[in-house]
């Protein structure tokens, strides 16, 4: 037999996009037929090549166009089981691609994801949860200000692949871990501070294209630090909640931060700064109440919110925006 007549099996499985092992199952299942070799003078298995172009043609023509899994989860930042249980509580469009050893994979349609992505809009909780500003692997929040005697100072972000590093004066993407060995950047203040046990939140809306915004920020970071703070990245603004309570400014404040400025920035959140001499009291825009739950459900929230990386409160907060909203939706007045 001329060797033009046949593949080896590495050869089909790179053809195919598959595992070696696979390429033995498919012969199993007689999708494609393994050369004979009765008198095993072959070194390795061969497979008849116009079976297996046959295959890799079929395979073209069932492509289908649309997003894997992995990729609406990198894109949206939730897990993969997350989008698997919004398409079938849902019944979603999703083509169903064979795939491997009678594996399925999904590929999901344009429309599909537009609709999965509103939906985790429309179900997201007020606030940032952790995991949306912060690397706990990295030790690095969104935003926060580094420093090198190469390019000067600089602030982490994440790319259209979510992915942590920093954009030069070029707009030049540098990975973080690239930017820390090659150009030796550091943080210019720790982020860290004792977690507060107070409940509620003061909320603020720091536009983008305001550079007080950022200052204000680094101020939080290392007054509050990120155990007492959430953020949630708009495309024009950020929205940041600091835990209330006091804090000692004495002799700290930046220049440009003034009265004024930080006041503006509490417009559209909730809550209050009382500004003393020595210390700011952070006043929560919430009003605390109390509701009778079962303890099994009561206990369904604490593990949900420890999964989700939130509180009870919010989940219940959460739960009661989406009510209103369906409700008043609907009918488009609340009766």
């Amino acid at each position: 037999m001329n060797q033009t007549d046949y593949y080896t099996r590495k050869q089909v499985a790179d053809l195919l996009g598959i595992a070696k092992v696979t390429v033995y199952h498919y012969a199993k299942q007689n999708k494609i037929r393994k050369v004979p070799d009765p008198h095993h003078a072959m070194r390795e298995a061969r497979y008849y090549k116009e079976e297996v172009d046959a295959l890799v043609e079929q395979r073209k023509a069932e492509k289908v166009e649309g997003y894997s899994t992995s990729e609406v989860s990198k894109e949206l930042a939730i897990s993969q089981q997350k989008i698997y249980q919004l398409i079938e509580d849902n019944e979603l469009m999703v083509h169903k691609v064979p795939y491997g050893d009678e594996r399925i994979r999904y590929v999901i349609p344009e429309e599909t994801l537009l609709w999965i992505k509103e939906e985790i809009e429309r179900t997201a909780p007020t606030r940032g949860v952790r995991s949306e500003f912060y690397d706990s692997t990295l030790d690095i929040t969104l935003y926060q200000l580094f420093t090198s005697t190469q390019r000067g100072e600089t602030r982490v972000v994440r790319n259209a692949d979510r992915e942590w590093g920093f954009y030069s004066s070029s707009h030049t993407w540098i990975p973080y871990t690239v930017a820390i060995k090659q150009f030796m950047f550091t943080p210019v203040y720790p982020i860290h501070r004792p977690s507060l046990k107070a409940s509620g939140y003061t909320d603020f809306i720091l536009p983008k294209d305001n550079e007080l915004s950022y200052v204000f920020l680094d101020f939080m970071y290392r007054k509050r630090g990120i155990e007492n703070i959430r953020l949630r990245e708009h495309e024009e603004h950020i929205a940041l909640s600091v835990k209330s309570g006091p804090l000692q400014v004495k002799d700290s404040v930046p220049a440009a931060l003034s009265v004024t400025i930080i006041q503006s920035f509490l417009e559209g959140g909730a809550g209050n700064i009382l500004f003393e001499e020595d210390e700011w009291i952070f006043v929560s825009g919430y009003r605390k109440t109390s509701v009778d739950l079962p303890v099994s459900m009561l206990d369904t929230l604490h593990k949900f919110a420890k999964k989700e990386q939130t509180t009870t409160n919010e989940l219940v907060e959460q739960a009661i925006q989406e009510f209103i909203q369906r409700r008043y939706n609907d009918s488009g007045r609340i009766d």
